[in-house]
């Protein structure tokens, strides 16, 4: 979005500090404007050849064209031309992560599936661990047994 035009009175301002020595740094915070705006102000009436003498002598109007010039030609830029995405992009969804959800590694390392259940961990160890209430359950009963 374009910013607001500084008012020509703050314009004029800026030039006639300018004009008198005085640092951007001081000219912003005595006009209540940004320092790049100071800049950019002093460098069009730089690039546009207006000294303070110059200034003084035109209307807002002059001042105004000098400072900001119009565009001398309509020229119409063309279009870009339409392009087909790559094939390789296909569609995509925001959002969505893949169509199969988590995958792990099958016990002999070959290949990813589908987790099924929830799990989504890819080390067999310890899926076959279980909560810490299964294990013990399990070490009694190889206990019991052997």
């Amino acid at each position: 979005m374009a910013t607001e035009r500084l008012s020509m009175r703050k314009t004029r301002e800026i030039l006639r500090l300018k004009e008198l020595k005085r640092s951007h740094r001081e000219i912003s915070r005595v006009l209540s404007v940004g320092g790049a705006t100071v800049s950019e102000t002093a460098a069009r009436a730089r690039a546009a050849g207006l000294d303070w003498a110059a200034v003084a002598a035109m209307t807002d109007v002059e001042l105004d064209a000098r400072l900001y010039p119009r565009p001398t030609t309509d020229v119409e830029r063309p279009l870009p031309d339409p392009v087909s995405p790559p094939a390789s992009v296909g569609t995509r969804t925001t959002g969505v992560t893949g169509t199969q959800g988590p995958t792990r590694w099958s016990a002999d390392g070959s290949s990813p599936q589908p987790c099924r259940g929830g799990a989504s961990t890819n080390s067999a160890s310890h899926r076959e661990a279980g909560p810490k209430w299964k294990r013990a359950a399990r070490s009694a009963q190889a206990e019991s047994s052997g």
